[in-house]
């Protein structure tokens, strides 16, 4: 009968002498567990992931019992709330009136994480599945009276921030309206007077909305606090803007003199903005404009020529690749993750990498779907928004450096509700549901805007994941 050795050290030795014959090597867990040292191997375990430990719970009962008598679920379950979009997805689990009543009247063991890991995959591929397939639930709201056919907004994971031409912002509670239907209460945030014509929503509920006469205000959204106004140039309309890493860069387009600038400040203080560099280009306008920490990406154009910038977001003075495309006019720019993607009005959608300027994909629309386009994408769907409706296609391959030449990029299209007027055609997306925004005109004229319109604005939600499709 083995004996356990009292110092780890001696137990450490003899195992690895036992490694060294053949029959151990056959068995790991049998040979540390017959040492007296299972959680050696339950160690090892825990770095599988969910499919390879569910498959290794089946070699025999031995791996069975010890994955069962160990913590490997719960470690399991813990790597994957790592991704956002299964811890999105494990709330929804935990909110399920079965799981409160297993919770209330049992502790939390190797059954309920095992459990809770089965879900959330069984969740997640169904989730990939919707996309793929264009089964989504379309949703819209109740009408928000808005000013202008122009509507400028942005999102994060509670809050859906609306900026109209009065200055005034309309902000929409959106926590957890991803996974369930519910009413989203709305407040509005007022303090600024000029047309709000970009903005951006970071997580921290932080706000910055750019306008007409170079007016920049900051928000904090949660607090509905209004923190901080100035004025860039009076003579350009900040029309683009992103902000990270202690920096504001907004792009700004002149009518009167066809210039535009791009423009970085600091923002470490938001109390005490000072302004770093500034780079304008002559006869050119800005149509997109995208930043992490490594990169600030632009397009700039002229008629029809365009022209993808790339420059360094610590030194934005340095251009590290431009890449030059012809198009009739805008068809969407978005720019993340490293990965720029620029449509044509031929029905072209360029990918580059903005490492090494290098073009990885040129997707083909088919046919029918020519003319301007929106679109946005995230680690795995390209999605393309135009009067045909919206289009989803498979990113993830489509930047991939091994693409089989049978694989499928386009995964599906699908109508919408909306009529075929560009303004409607911008959109916001996450991981479970596009978000875009129908616009009807009434012909009235506001009186104390005049030649401005007032309209009435929709929110229409097309959500990937829902009671509905289970």
């Amino acid at each position: 009968m083995y004996e356990r050795p009292q110092s780890l050290k001696a137990c450490s030795c003899d195992i690895i002498s036992k490694f060294k014959t053949m029959e151990a090597l056959q068995d790991f867990v049998e040979l540390l567990t017959n040492s007296g040292v299972p959680e050696i191997a339950e160690q090892i375990l825990g770095y599988l992931d969910y499919k390879d430990l569910k498959n290794a719970e089946l070699v025999c009962k031995l791996w069975h019992d010890v994955i069962r008598n160990g913590r490997n679920w719960k470690r399991c379950l813990e790597k994957m709330l790592c991704n956002p979009t299964l811890k999105k997805l494990y709330s929804r689990y935990i909110n399920e009136p079965s799981t409160h009543q297993r919770i209330n009247v049992q502790i939390k063991d190797h059954i309920y994480f095992k459990a809770a890991c089965h879900t959330v995959m069984r969740y997640h591929q169904r989730l990939l599945y919707n996309w793929m397939s264009g089964a989504q639930q379309e949703e819209l709201s109740e009408g928000i009276n808005v000013f202008g056919k122009n509507v400028s907004f942005d999102m994060n994971s509670r809050y859906i921030v609306i900026g109209q031409m009065d200055g005034k912002i309309l902000v929409r509670n959106r926590e957890d309206a991803t996974l369930e239907h519910r009413h989203t209460p709305e407040f509005k945030l007022e303090g600024s007077q000029s047309e709000i014509r970009c903005m951006q929503l970071n997580e921290n509920n932080l706000l910055v909305c750019g306008g007409r006469r170079g007016v920049i205000t900051f928000w904090d959204v949660h607090l509905g606090k209004f923190l901080k106004r100035f004025t860039a140039n009076e003579t350009y309309n900040t029309d683009h803007l992103r902000f990270g890493n202690d920096l504001l860069i907004t792009g700004s387009n002149s009518q009167e003199t066809h210039q535009s600038r791009l423009t970085i400040w600091d923002i470490r203080n938001i109390s005490q903005i000072s302004h770093k560099d500034e780079i304008v280009f002559l006869e050119q306008s800005i149509f997109g404009l995208g930043m992490d920490e490594r990169f600030i990406v632009l397009l700039v154009g002229k008629e029809s020529i365009f022209e993808v910038q790339v420059r360094l977001t610590q030194d934005p003075l340095i251009l590290v690749h431009s890449m030059i495309f012809r198009s009739h006019a805008f068809c969407g720019f978005h720019y993340e993750d490293g990965f720029v993607a620029a449509g044509s009005y031929d029905g072209k959608i360029r990918i580059w990498d903005a490492e090494t300027g290098n073009c990885k994909r040129i997707l083909l629309r088919p046919s029918y779907d020519s003319g301007p386009i929106r679109l946005r994408f995230n680690s795995r769907f390209l999605v393309t928004n135009n009067a045909q409706g919206i289009s989803i296609w498979n990113f993830k391959e489509a930047v991939s450096n091994f693409l089989s030449p049978y694989t499928k990029l386009l995964y599906c299209s699908f109508q919408t509700r909306s009529g075929s007027q560009p303004e409607q055609w911008s959109f916001l997306m996450d991981d479970f549901e596009i978000i875009r925004f129908e616009h009807s005109l009434i012909t009235d004229l506001l009186p104390d805007l005049p030649g401005r319109h007032r309209g009435k604005s929709f929110v229409v939600r097309h959500h990937f994941l829902s009671q509905w499709f289970y």
